[in-house]
């Protein structure tokens, strides 16, 4: 993207259109950059929160997997299935 920017911005008729060009380009970028930081600050918040919180974390998972693990090896797996498309069917998604 920036081969092309220098591209446009060489072969543009004068500097303050090339400057202008490469000013943009580098608005953009930074933007992204902050963004991450931002978006980072945030998911840092949340993992704080899983870490102090780990062993309830790691209790549920456990549980919701041995409990899907026993729906599946007993064939009643159509009990979660059913769940589901009444859920779904009160929030108004329909049968997925």
């Amino acid at each position: 993207m920036l081969a092309s920017i220098l591209v446009l911005a060489s072969s543009s008729g004068t500097l303050l259109r090339g400057v202008v060009l490469l000013i943009a380009y580098s608005l953009g970028l930074a933007a992204a950059f902050v963004a991450a930081g931002i978006a980072f600050a945030h998911a840092m918040r949340a993992f704080r929160w899983v870490r102090d919180h780990y062993m309830v974390v790691r209790g549920v998972s456990g549980a919701t997997l041995v409990t899907l693990g026993l729906l599946l090896f007993f064939d009643r797996d159509w009990w979660l299935r059913v769940a589901l498309d009444q859920v779904f069917t009160r929030i108004g998604l329909g049968s997925l």
